[in-house]
């Protein structure tokens, strides 16, 4: 049963006093709670703590006279144990007047705790609890003034630049558990971080990986794998690439990236030299489209780029893609 965690549902109205308990002694718990406490007060961070067993375990392999030692120590359900004239005897010290203290003491033994078992309740129980030497005293001196006793299982020494023989030697004498960097808490390892790349399987990053991140990959063109083909010169493969981009050093072409220059097709000597009319409308084109359908389909209409990769794809084949 060490491990079984049950749960409580308070009643509402505990639930409202509790509230307003809780906001009154805000104002005025930082006063009372000693400041090596950062855990839920307010202008207090429990972070410190972290960065304070941070510097801890770093300085713990550190040679010094004897070595060093750190113990990590856990109150075996910590609420579930307190004894509650324990806590109604720390309230009055600390200058509490009889009627708050009255209050307190009336929320925690005026409730009761039903056990629902199997679609039913059975019972009801009210809310009762029953350094290596100093510390091991002083735990056992606050353990019989208030009902709270360390967690054996939880309870650990970590020793580093101690021989192994000192070692077992204060683990038997205190019988805490002997632990060792890096450990295990609250199912979390808590070890080095390590670095992982979320964008891989594996976590791990290369160039691969690193390229794909920076450049997202393309959609998949449909002409990439008919115009690179093993099949077809690169010559012809490059010529074909620049026509489908748009990519012909053609006289408008040049125009618009700002040459002056006059325009005038080398081969008919009538038109302004394009892409468009050096491929299908220049007559020479149209005579040479004519000859090329006639030997296909009469039918097809080549008037365009677009009409010319439609071609293409019909008369689909390595050698009949691009090299007519």
């Amino acid at each position: 049963m060490d491990n079984f965690s049950h749960i409580s549902i308070a009643n509402f109205k505990f639930k409202i006093i509790s509230k307003t308990f809780v906001d009154r002694l805000s104002r005025i718990m930082i006063f009372l709670v000693s400041k090596e406490h950062k855990g839920f007060i307010k202008r207090r961070n429990i972070k410190d703590y972290l960065c304070l067993a941070y510097e801890v375990a770093n300085l713990l392999d550190r040679k010094t006279l004897g070595g060093n030692t750190a113990l990590k120590v856990d109150i075996t359900k910590a609420f579930d144990t307190i004894n509650w004239s324990f806590l109604i005897k720390v309230l009055e010290l600390y200058g509490f007047n009889n009627t708050f203290c009255h209050w307190i003491s009336t929320i925690l033994e005026s409730s009761f705790v039903s056990i629902a078992f199997s679609s039913s309740t059975h019972g009801y129980f009210p809310c009762k609890s029953s350094n290596i030497f100093a510390l091991r005293n002083l735990f056992q001196n606050y353990s019989l003034a208030s009902g709270q006793s360390t967690n054996a299982s939880k309870f650990t020494i970590y020793c580093d630049s101690i021989s192994n023989r000192r070692t077992n030697h204060l683990t038997l004498l205190t019988g805490f558990n002997r632990g060792c960097f890096p450990f295990t808490y609250l199912g979390v390892p808590i070890s080095k971080d390590s670095m992982v790349w979320n964008y891989a399987v594996d976590g791990m990053l290369s160039m691969k990986e690193a390229y794909r991140f920076k450049y997202s990959p393309s959609l998949k063109l449909g002409w990439v794998g008919k115009i690179w083909n093993s099949d077809i010169s690169p010559s012809k493969s490059l010529l074909a690439w620049r026509l489908l981009n748009d990519k012909i050093p053609s006289d408008d072409a040049l125009q618009i990236c700002g040459c002056s220059l006059c325009s005038m097709c080398n081969i008919c000597k009538n038109n302004c030299e394009s892409t468009s009319h050096i491929l299908s409308h220049c007559p020479y084109a149209v005579e040479i489209w004519r000859w090329f359908r006639s030997l296909l389909n009469p039918t097809l209409m080549i008037s365009s780029v677009d009409n010319i990769w439609v071609l293409c794809h019909i008369y689909d084949s390595p050698q009949g893609s691009f090299d007519w």
